[in-house]
């Protein structure tokens, strides 16, 4: 098989100047290809010097070089017939000269919210407002996105409704399920409105709503200046990865924990229960790195000075008082490198379905614990800090 590109029988210049360069000629040189006939690939990626083998398309083998990092110098592709020697060529042409062309579409993702309403809320080209049908409530989230064509819509909104999805659970501390995403080739005209809202200093679900009564729940501004910049960013900075990164964790540890409600099997897997304290606590990594900087070198060894449980340390007595810190720092962040560095997690334990109190062999001073935990306060304790973090981030941009 094919591996430096010297047989390919197109050879085709690029040039780009930047990482997104790169990967904006490639989404349209797809979305030519996706004209013609659908593309399946049998991806092996592997780098070799300065050229990258991307692997097998059904219309041949293709290869990537670069002088410089993320801008590509050419494309080399080693067709499988005629047929698909004319298509490439053509794909390729068009993607050079239609790269900045892009098609707006708007997009519709509706969530099943079940009793939870939201007040009709718009800003930056975006809309989140609630319906009843059939005493069932679903929420819609409308807005813009740019893209090469339907090919390529596919991905594009692909990836900005899960960045969504964990941007919606962080800043309501719920799990809400995506039961459509419907798209339109029209322009959305959105005006911006006044709304209430929630406190920003709410850490219980129950603090969220702006009516209790009528189940009404409204979100912060900042959720919109986040999302905006979610949904016509290509590539993200440092800043916004790390939030990215953060509110995925806040999400998959929600899922586990729906999982251990829903089913309750994995009650008895004290490994589990540890692994979802584990990537709780661990949303404070990312968070915390937001406004690092340079780190300094040890005089005598030159190695690093990094302390990821200071910074973690600051960032808690930066937002909650002095016990809450002590909890999150002193029990909760030991656990997670107990367990992550030896393995050992909150309690060996198996319940059998009576309590058995033991003493502690591992230190003689302190119970086992006879069947394994969640810290569910966690989960609120990780969302308030990054929604505040948001809030921050925001206002530095201003």
């Amino acid at each position: 098989m094919l591996r430096n590109g010297k047989e390919a029988n197109i050879k085709f210049k690029v040039c780009s100047n930047s990482s997104e360069e790169s990967n904006l000629f490639l989404r349209r040189f797809y979305e030519e290809l996706s004209k013609y006939e659908k593309i399946g690939w049998h991806f092996q990626s592997y780098r070799r010097d300065n050229i990258i083998y991307v692997g097998q398309m059904n219309y041949g083998d293709m290869w990537i070089s670069y002088k410089e990092k993320g801008k590509i110098d050419s494309i080399f592709i080693k067709t499988y017939s005629d047929k698909a020697n004319n298509f490439v060529n053509e794909a390729l042409k068009n993607a050079k000269d239609k790269q900045k062309e892009f098609k707006t579409y708007t997009i519709t993702v509706i969530f099943d919210t079940d009793d939870i309403i939201f007040c009709d809320m718009r800003k930056n080209g975006i809309r989140i407002y609630s319906e009843e049908i059939d005493n069932k409530v679903f929420t819609k989230i409308k807005f813009s996105i740019k893209a090469f064509g339907t090919y390529d819509l596919e991905y594009i909104k692909t990836q900005k409704v899960n960045y969504l999805n964990h941007l919606f659970c962080s800043y309501t501390n719920m799990l809400f399920k995506c039961i459509k995403i419907e798209y339109s080739e029209e322009e959305l005209s959105i005006s911006d409105n006044i709304w209430q809202e929630p406190d920003s200093n709410w850490i219980d679900i129950d603090e969220l709503f702006i009516n209790k009564e009528q189940r009404i729940v409204s979100l912060c501004t900042n959720f919109f200046d986040i999302l905006l910049n979610i949904i016509h960013v290509f590539e993200y900075d440092k800043k916004l990865r790390l939030l990215l990164n953060a509110s995925q964790e806040i999400y998959c540890s929600k899922k586990m924990i729906g999982n251990l409600m829903n089913n309750g099997k994995e009650w008895n897997m004290p490994c589990y229960t540890d692994l979802v304290n584990t990537l709780m606590i661990s949303v404070l990594e990312p968070l915390s790195n937001i406004h690092e900087r340079k780190p300094e070198r040890c005089d005598k060894c030159n190695n690093l000075k990094y302390s990821i449980r200071e910074k973690i340390k600051n960032l808690c007595n930066k937002y909650f008082p002095e016990n809450i810190t002590k909890e999150i720092f002193n029990d909760r962040y030991n656990e997670r490198s107990s367990f992550l560095h030896e393995g050992n997690p909150i309690t060996n334990e198996f319940y059998c379905g009576h309590c058995v109190p033991l003493i502690n062999p591992l230190d003689g001073r302190s119970m086992i614990f006879p069947i394994t935990v969640v810290h569910f306060n966690m989960f609120d304790y990780v969302t308030y800090i990054f929604r505040h973090v948001c809030n921050d981030v925001i206002n530095e941009s201003l």
